[in-house]
């Protein structure tokens, strides 16, 4: 399975997808921003965006306003500022979350199936949008994949799950059982005509997070969060936003696929 990418991680053929029953997935995350809009202006909010909740609310009938959180890592670690409103629509089991502020629209789960479900739920939210607030374009669309593996088997023998190339500064312990490796953390920026993903991965210990609105793991784990993304303006049309979707995700899965290896896949319920 994992020589469909022999030879690197945007190579053709793109790879079939492989059902993995014991997902390593802990979220996947959709955000469409959209321009400031004068009906979107912190006190019209609630007016404009109470035919989007009733659209909605079959799907998502529970809500919650909080502040939007906006998280940025610099010399002295994370920072944050408060940046508004954020609706939050949820469905009744918790597992799904629908998040529309000022300037964005956004999606995630816990409970993913596979991309073409996830496609279709976030385009019943998007077309809501579309007729009630009606942005006229989006600014960025992104799709994000976090995965992770906390199952001390698992990280006993990561070498074997994971392409040589991801281990990092972990390759520097081989052979000593008496070093241990606090945390690794890798990151790297890769630009694919207009779309861009931002992959980041490594080991954390129990509680360490590289994304503060994400809890931390309980127990040490290997992580591999993958942000796929367009910085870039076009018409706020539900089904072209949905498409340009499915081609982020194939991107962050070419990724995805090219790090593990097939022993990771079979540990995490692939079939042979």
């Amino acid at each position: 399975m994992a020589a469909d990418l022999a030879h690197g991680a945007f190579s053709d053929p793109a790879p079939h997808r492989v059902v993995l029953p014991n997902s390593p997935l802990v979220r996947v995350l959709a955000q469409v921003r959209f321009p400031q809009l004068a009906t979107m202006r912190q006190e019209a909010i609630p007016r404009t965006l109470d035919a989007v909740i009733n659209d909605l609310s079959d799907g998502f009938p529970l809500m919650e306003r909080s502040q939007e959180v906006q998280f940025s890592f610099g010399p002295a670690g994370f920072s944050s500022d408060q940046a508004g409103q954020l609706w939050e629509l949820k469905s009744l089991a918790g597992d799904w979350t629908v998040s529309i502020g000022a300037t964005s629209v956004a999606m995630h789960t816990g409970s993913y199936a596979d991309l073409n479900d996830f496609r279709t739920r976030f385009e019943v939210v998007l077309e809501s949008l579309a007729k009630h607030v009606r942005p006229p374009r989006y600014d960025r669309i992104g799709v994000r994949f976090t995965n992770r593996v906390e199952n001390p088997e698992l990280l006993a023998n990561l070498a074997s799950l994971i392409r040589p190339e991801m281990i990092g500064g972990g390759a520097a312990v081989a052979g000593r059982s008496d070093v241990v490796v606090q945390h690794t953390l890798h990151e790297s920026l890769y630009v694919l005509g207009e779309d861009i993903l931002h992959a980041r991965w490594g080991s954390l210990p129990a509680g360490a997070v590289v994304d503060p609105s994400l809890p931390g793991a309980a127990v040490d784990s290997w992580f591999l969060d993958l942000d796929s993304f367009r910085q870039a303006s076009g018409a706020f049309s539900p089904s072209d936003i949905s498409e340009e979707i499915r081609k982020l995700g194939k991107t962050a899965y070419r990724f995805f696929r090219w790090a593990v290896t097939d022993q990771f896949l079979a540990a995490h319920g692939a079939s042979s």
